[in-house]
C-alpha cells in the first residue's frame, strides 16, 4: 500500500467509478446505468458511494456502498449495501483495505447481497453473518372470490401513495425511478399487503420475484389473491425468500439459491435484510422489463 491510497467516492467521481466497473466488472451495464444506482437518494446520511483504489490518479479498485436509512421495529437505521468490489488484478494483494475502510465507517449496518463465492473466506474473516438463500416458488393460479371478499388489487401509483401506510408509502416513493420495479398491493382499506416485485424468468417461464413484503402475515392472508392478480399480469409463478414468509403452502417447492445474503450488525436479524435500498432494486440485475 506505499504507493496507493484509498479516496471516498464522492458524487463528482461516480462517472469515473461508473466507466471502471463496465470496463472491469460488468459491461452488462452502461456507464449510465451504473451511475444511476448510486444516485439513489435514500439516506441524508450518505458519506460517499464507496471507496477507490488509487495508483498516483489512476483507479485501480474500487469498492461500492448504497446508503439508506430503513425503518426496523419502528426506528431508523442506517444501512450500508457494500456491492461491486473490483480491483484489477496486479493491485488483489491489497483489495481488502477497500473493504475494511468501508466497514470501519461508525453507526451503519452492513450488508452483501450478491457476493462472489470465491470471496467468501473474507467476508468470514472480517465477521459476516452469512444467511442461507432458500426461494419458495408458488404456482400462481386463478382465484375468482377476490371480488366476492372484496379484496383489491391496487398498482396506481398515486393511489398506492393515498392508500399505504406512511412507512410504506416511503418505500414505494423511494423505489419508483426504477421501471423494472413493480409494485402492487392487495387486500382491503386500511389491511392492505404491498409488494415490490420484479419480472424474471425460471426455467424460461415468466415469475414474479418478489423483493419486498411489507407484511408476513397480510402476505399469507391474500396470497392467493396476489398470485391471482400477477397471473393476470403474465406471471405464471411467484418466486419469495423464505426468510421473508416462513410458511411454505402446500403446493410449492423450496429451492435453494447458489448466492447466500451477509450482514454485518449486532441489530439486523435475517428477515430485517432487504432485498430492496440495494444493487437488487438500484441495478436491473435480471435484465427483464
Amino acid at each position: 500500500m506505499s504507493n496507493l491510497k484509498i479516496k471516498p467516492i464522492t458524487n463528482s467521481d461516480l462517472a469515473l467509478m461508473a466507466k471502471f466497473l463496465t470496463a472491469n466488472l460488468s459491461a452488462q451495464f452502461s456507464a449510465d446505468e451504473w451511475e444511476f444506482a448510486f444516485s439513489q437518494d435514500w439516506s441524508s446520511n450518505k458519506p460517499n458511494n464507496g471507496f477507490m483504489l488509487l495508483d498516483g490518479e489512476q483507479v485501480v479498485g474500487v469498492v461500492g456502498a448504497i446508503y439508506s436509512q430503513q425503518i426496523v421495529n419502528g426506528k431508523k437505521v442506517d444501512v450500508c449495501n457494500i456491492n461491486s468490489w473490483t480491483v484489477l488484478p496486479q493491485y488483489r494483494s491489497d483489495s481488502i483495505y477497500l473493504l475494511i475502510k468501508t466497514i470501519r465507517q461508525p453507526g451503519f449496518h452492513f450488508t452483501i447481497l450478491t457476493p462472489r463465492l470465491q470471496e467468501m473466506e473474507i467476508y468470514r474473516f472480517l465477521k459476516f453473518r452469512t444467511i442461507v438463500t432458500r426461494m419458495i416458488v408458488t404456482a400462481n393460479l386463478p382465484w375468482p372470490f377476490a371480488r366476492l371478499r372484496g379484496v383489491r388489487t391496487i398498482t396506481d401509483i398515486g393511489a398506492l401513495q393515498q392508500m399505504l401506510s406512511l412507512k410504506d408509502a416511503r418505500v414505494h416513493r423511494e423505489h419508483t425511478s426504477s421501471p423494472w420495479l413493480k409494485h402492487i398491493a392487495v387486500g382491503v382499506e386500511g389491511e392492505l399487503c404491498y409488494v415490490i416485485y420484479q419480472r424474471v424468468k425460471l426455467k424460461g417461464l415468466p415469475t414474479a420475484a418478489i423483493l419486498y413484503v411489507s407484511d408476513s402475515a397480510l402476505f399469507d392472508k391474500y396470497r392467493l389473491a396476489l398470485g391471482h392478480a400477477l397471473l393476470g399480469r403474465g406471471a405464471l409463478f411467484m418466486r419469495l425468500e423464505s426468510r421473508f414468509n416462513t410458511n411454505k403452502p402446500k403446493l410449492s417447492l423450496l429451492q435453494n439459491y447458489s448466492t447466500p445474503t451477509l450482514v454485518l450488525s449486532d441489530l439486523l436479524k435475517d428477515s430485517d435484510v432487504q432485498n430492496i435500498y440495494s444493487e437488487r432494486a438500484a441495478l436491473n440485475l435480471d435484465g427483464v422489463t
